[in-house]
């Protein structure tokens, strides 16, 4: 059927994605401490021990032994000696994981708004759920480089620290705007003194990251976020600009960290119903499952419910960031208070 109308039939509005006609950049969100974290070279296993799954939750306690003193041996004494009366105990740090505290986003929509919408239903929440896993990655980034504040030790006391435990180097040779060419044997060295003795990575502000980076010994970022081993492989160690470090501790500044000395311990609630016969494991109007950032590779878990044609999705992560303890090494012990993460500050004045 046709209508005759006095007027023109207005233009329907024309719907297009914003990309198709604009060139835009993706964000320079780099995060390469956080992506440290949880990678193969970092992670020694931890979280799967505190946090199995099934839905249970333990505390793994670790022992350990500081090495005796050298002040504990004793010159010239009896030999055989049958008396001896010093007990050498150990000590214990407890990991443990409150799955009550976790961080997470979501968003819901209705059928109607659905059917209204451009764009095919499977393309609109692939977008959206991509867009709730880099949120939460980048929440979980400044949440945990915050808690690194808490974490980091010394250095062996044969380095020179200032009253707040930082290894202070220059970039710039005194009264002179050129680059100081032993900034880096420095900090090696410094690093050696106090027993790095595994792959190790610096993180940080500005000043030393543009130092590593003039000189030509920095790794670089990729789009998809840093290739740790790579850099590794090249230079022996890596060297990256972390805007969440520099925000934490200072442009100044930088954090020296051996792999194997931290953990990200994590917890997902979704395999609850695992066991469970089936008529209850089915039971309800939402499904829940466990997926892995595709960047950082922490589980979350992700809700879908239906409710009378209103759909919500919720995303959720619960973890926990820990560290060495810091005494591993006994008072006296020239290693005091080192846990292989220790401060690095810069100053040209």
């Amino acid at each position: 059927m046709s209508y005759v109308l006095g007027q023109l039939t207005a233009c329907p509005t024309i719907q297009r994605e914003l990309t198709e006609y604009f060139m835009t950049c993706p964000v320079n969100e780099f995060m390469p401490f956080f992506e440290f974290v949880n990678s193969p070279i970092n992670n020694m296993g931890l979280s799967q021990e505190v946090a199995p799954g099934g839905g249970k939750i333990r505390t793994v306690r670790l022992t350990y032994t500081p090495r005796q003193l050298e002040s504990a041996v004793t010159a010239n004494i009896a030999n055989p000696k049958c008396d001896v009366s010093n007990f050498i105990g150990d000590r214990f740090t407890d990991y443990t994981l409150d799955t009550d505290e976790n961080q997470g986003i979501g968003f819901s929509m209705t059928a109607q708004e659905l059917e209204a919408a451009c764009i095919a239903n499977e393309t609109y929440f692939v977008r959206r759920l991509a867009d709730l896993i880099d949120a939460l990655d980048r929440k979980l980034a400044t949440e945990h480089t915050a808690d690194l504040a808490s974490l980091v030790g010394k250095w062996a006391s044969n380095v020179t620290m200032n009253a707040s435990n930082e290894f202070v180097v220059n970039t710039l040779q005194t009264g002179s705007t050129f680059i100081d060419p032993q900034t880096t044997a420095k900090i090696d060295f410094a690093m050696q003194k106090t027993g790095y003795c595994n792959e190790s990575m610096i993180f940080a502000g500005s000043t030393l990251a543009e130092y590593y980076r003039a000189t030509s010994v920095a790794g670089c970022c990729t789009q998809q976020g840093i290739d740790v081993a790579s850099i590794f492989n090249q230079y022996g160690k890596a060297v990256a600009y972390d805007r969440r470090i520099e925000s934490i501790f200072g442009t100044d500044k930088a954090v020296a960290i051996q792999a194997g000395s931290l953990a990200l311990l994590s917890y997902t609630r979704s395999p609850w119903k695992e066991g469970m016969p089936l008529p209850y494991r089915d039971a309800g109007n939402y499904i829940s499952t466990v997926i892995r950032s595709p960047r950082t590779g922490i589980p979350m878990d992700l809700t879908v419910s239906d409710s009378c044609g209103t759909v919500s999705v919720s995303l959720v992560a619960t973890t926990k960031l820990v560290g060495l303890p810091l005494d591993i090494f006994a008072q006296g012990d020239f290693m005091s208070g080192v846990n292989y993460m220790a401060k690095i500050k810069v100053t040209n004045s």
